[in-house]
């Protein structure tokens, strides 16, 4: 009796404000000039990172721990463009999502994962920038090739850990009402987040590195700054 129910409500989805695809209104000529910038820029970030991948690779004088930091970051930065932006656009344009939800699922995990990993490979290349500017003497056995190695084991491993379990173990949708319908009705990507996991993934993902990348930036400026007046006294 409750599962008819829920089939019930499933199929009418009116109370929830949500039609199918072809029934979304569209402005013509709108979804092909965005389409065509979208398709530009995305063509300059797949083939733009890819003419970098293929520099660092090929070139062994580029083989260098802070390179190898650049090179990851890249290697983020072309798989948003190459397999997470297309589907975006199509989503954000046509207000629809044409594919699974198991795939909307997928493309959200992966988003999530590449976002975060690029705040971290951000994070690492200041802490690079740090030892490089602050401890100059002591860079080239502070930041080696293993301890590089380690920072991109952490910088892949953790994103990808967090995004793919929290994604598909649905543990976001803890304390959502009506989460099941609503994903039932939905025509777009339906992944929702409730405050308490939106909090923790905002704390821990951007705010901390974020103010990570702040403090050691502001070290940084600080010591620029105590340098200048020392060498303009000294002058």
């Amino acid at each position: 009796m409750a599962s008819s129910t829920v089939q019930q409500e499933k199929l009418d989805c009116s109370e929830h404000g949500n039609r199918p695809c072809s029934e979304n209104e569209r402005a013509l000529g709108v979804p092909a000039a965005v389409y065509s910038f979208t398709a530009g820029t995305i063509f300059i970030t797949v083939f733009g990172n890819l003419a970098m991948i293929i520099s660092i690779s090929y070139f062994r004088q580029l083989h260098t721990p802070t390179n190898f930091l650049i090179l990851s970051m890249v290697v983020t930065d072309f798989l948003l463009g190459f397999i997470i932006m297309p589907y975006s656009v199509i989503r954000s344009v046509e207000n629809c999502w044409y594919f699974r939800l198991t795939f909307c699922k997928i493309h959200y995990s992966f988003d999530m994962m590449l976002s975060i990993t690029s705040i971290f490979h951000l994070c690492s290349v200041a802490i690079d920038t740090f030892y490089a500017f602050c401890y100059p003497l002591h860079y080239s056995t502070k930041m080696t090739v293993p301890v590089t190695k380690r920072l991109l084991l952490l910088c892949w491993s953790v994103p990808g850990a967090f995004a793919l379990g929290v994604v598909f173990s649905e543990a976001y949708a803890d304390g959502i009402e009506g989460y099941d319908i609503s994903v039932a009705c939905s025509s777009s990507c339906p992944v929702m987040f409730n405050k308490l996991r939106d909090t923790i993934l905002f704390m821990a993902d951007f705010f901390t590195p974020g103010s990570m990348m702040v403090g050691i930036y502001g070290k940084i400026f600080a010591i620029t700054i105590k340098q200048t007046v020392t060498t303009q006294q000294s002058a």
